[in-house]
């Protein structure tokens, strides 16, 4: 990440979607080391800067696809399903089942048709863990209120 940082320092001209597009492909990747090593919120941190830097959304991004994956075997279409369901994961790992469904509806939002059929799976499983983490929330504070309540009596 420093090393792309000082390219655009020294070389402010370079294309700077390609440029992007590297950055946000490392972001996936140390999200995905932070995720595997259980650290979720800075994985989340990761995947959102990677969800919020726009390049998905370029309308130049598709001409660049080729030419990254013979440079490098990336797999670009699919990094942009992959980012938001390994978000929506780490936010779910975290314990944040708020804002894991918020991320899986801004998901939902922004891939296209093909992506959300190839995912729906993934999809019903991934709500059926929030529910059941929201559910198990509810319990404990629910636990928690009825001991606060027989103490105060």
């Amino acid at each position: 990440m420093l090393l792309i940082k000082e390219l655009a320092a020294v070389c402010p001209n370079t294309d700077t979607l390609a440029r992007r597009l590297v950055e946000v492909y490392l972001r996936v990747q140390l999200g995905t080391k932070a995720l595997d090593a259980g650290c979720y919120n800075e994985a989340t941190d990761h995947f959102t800067a990677a969800v919020n830097s726009g390049v998905f959304s370029s309308k130049i991004i598709h001409q660049t696809y080729d030419d990254f994956a013979v440079l490098f075997g990336w797999d670009l279409p699919s990094l942009l399903l992959t980012t938001h369901q390994k978000r929506c994961q780490a936010f779910l790992s975290a314990g944040k089942p708020d804002e894991a469904l918020e991320a899986h509806k801004y998901m939902m939002d922004a891939i296209d048709e093909t992506a959300k059929a190839s995912c729906l799976d993934w999809s019903n499983e991934f709500k059926q863990q929030c529910s059941a983490l929201t559910e198990q929330d509810d319990r404990i504070l629910g636990r928690f209120l009825d001991k606060i309540k027989v103490a105060m009596i």
